[in-house]
């Protein structure tokens, strides 16, 4: 063996040495490659030693069988080691097996849920019982973030609770649900679920009754058949107050069971937004792409690239669908901003009576003539709003968010798989609403659901398809016999040697 054969020999072998260490661990290295790096702290989390003046105690709850079994666990413990690092000695992270280190009582007593999980142990998978979850204290307060399986949200609950800690800052949330046809618990309950997981607290108002002054942040879900005029005395004066409001109207009420349509008979609540700058017309949207199959043009899906850019809320759009929305059109009185957030496509259109809704309608989409429009269907709304009751624009500015669908944060969502798009709008409308700017870039680093529908036009989604079917069993193998015939030629010719 020749020295020039013993050195590669030698530095293959420590090679593969470093990067057996690496696959079990021992070395702690870690790549991001995201495009935004969406697994690398952001400058906020960087500088919360700001905002610190006593020590913050993270302590990453996980079960020693967990941690034995999956890589995931070792990642978050990176993560959190990054906190710690960059906090200049004010956060410190603790990691407690609470079947070992202690009793698993005090991790229950801390908040922590233990979930069963499907981990590979010598005798193949078995269903665990495991913990994997985050508690943070500060001086008397304390978070927590009861399961965590992924690096996916980690930043955001984790800098969010932080901030929410060291700010002695409740974020409280309150709920009017307006439409007594829907239901707290069924139909808004996962979108309320992910709101507590994202670190608010979710308060369920009465439509008349009062609504607390120290609410981050207002959510009306439908409701302007029956809000009465006392209630919207009460949303006034909130938002005149500085209160902060998403509105999730509808102008049209479909029944669920019948599909039957009536244009909804206004309280108010629909003329009261409208005085603020953003007016839900009584009328339906009919667009594709369209969710079911055969497409339904009532159920719509909108697409990532239908968000505005350069707005917080809207900032890395991943899509929703709605559900019978109505369009809003924007007319912002003086002293008011208001932002399209997301839109159709250019080829929508408009059912504005004799409303047709039924699933197996023939030619829905087709029957108005017309090369269709571009409808907003949400905008964000921020200044000093007048009052509804006596017009007095004198009152603190103010944020607020208006939908044209009051079902697209309900169980519906769950039925096309779109709650996680579509809470995720909720969740950073609510972010912004309550001042949060920065807080928004961590939700919006990360990673979304895989979504098969991003090209939406049929013929650009056939020649993608061909495309990659050319690539992977034409274009792929063929280079591969390429390399493999120029290796062999210099081999017989004496000219590849190590």
């Amino acid at each position: 063996m020749t020295r020039r054969q013993t050195d590669a020999l030698t530095f293959l072998s420590l090679l593969a040495f470093f990067f057996a260490l690496l696959a079990g661990g021992r070395v702690p290295l870690r790549f991001d490659l995201t495009g935004d790096k969406a697994y690398t702290l952001s400058p906020v989390s960087r500088n919360l030693y700001f905002e610190i003046e006593d020590e913050v105690r993270v302590i990453y709850y996980v079960s020693g069988r967990l941690r034995a079994s999956s890589p995931v666990p070792r990642t978050i413990e990176d993560m959190l080691g990054e906190y710690a690092a960059s906090s200049r000695g004010r956060i410190t992270v603790a990691v407690r097996d609470p079947d070992r280190a202690e009793p698993a009582g005090r991790a229950g007593e801390a908040g922590i849920q233990p979930r069963q999980v499907e981990i590979m142990e010598k005798d193949g998978a078995v269903l665990a019982t495991v913990y994997s979850g985050v508690a943070i204290e500060y001086l008397e307060k304390a978070e927590v973030i009861p399961f965590v399986f992924s690096l996916d949200s980690l930043e955001y609950d984790l800098t969010s609770r932080i901030r929410s800690l060291i700010r002695n800052r409740e974020r409280n949330v309150g709920i009017i649900s307006g439409d007594s046809s829907r239901s707290r618990d069924g139909d808004y309950g996962p979108a309320a679920a992910a709101m507590i997981r994202s670190g608010f607290r979710v308060l369920w108002l009465p439509g008349g009754g009062e609504i607390p002054e120290n609410l981050s942040a207002l959510v009306v879900l439908g409701g302007a058949g029956e809000l009465d005029e006392s209630a919207l005395y009460r949303i006034d004066r909130y938002i005149r107050g500085g209160g902060k409001a998403l509105f999730a109207l509808e102008g049209v009420d479909v029944d669920r069971e019948t599909l039957e349509a009536r244009k909804v008979r206004d309280q108010g609540l629909l003329a009261m937004v409208a005085s603020y700058g953003a007016v839900v017309r009584e009328a339906l949207v009919l667009d594709m792409p369209a969710l079911r199959a055969p497409p339904y043009p009532h159920w719509i899906s909108i697409q990532a690239s239908s968000g505005r850019a350069d707005h917080p809320v809207s900032a890395r759009f991943e899509g929703a669908d709605l559900f019978w929305p109505s369009p809003v059109e924007l007319a912002a009185p003086g002293g008011v901003e208001a932002v399209p957030l997301f839109t159709t496509t250019n080829g929508a259109r408009i059912m504005d009576g004799d409303f047709v809704t039924a699933f197996d309608a023939p030619s829905l989409y087709e029957r108005d003539e017309g090369a269709g429009e571009t409808f907003v269907m949400a905008a964000a709304l921020s200044g000093i709003f007048p009052s509804w009751f006596d017009g007095a624009a004198e009152g603190r500015p103010s944020r607020i968010v208006v939908t044209g669908d009051a079902d697209m944060f309900s169980s519906l969502a769950l039925y096309t798989g779109a709650m996680e798009r579509n809470t995720g709008f909720l969740l950073r409308s609510l972010d912004w609403l309550t001042n949060d700017d920065d807080i928004i870039v961590l939700r919006s680093r990360l990673r979304g659901g895989a979504r098969l529908d991003r090209i939406a036009d049929p013929g650009r989604f056939s020649s993608a398809a061909r495309f990659v079917r050319v690539l992977n069993m034409v274009l792929l193998p063929l280079g591969v016999l390429a390399v493999f015939f120029i290796i062999s030629g210099r081999r017989r010719r004496g000219k590849y040697r190590i």
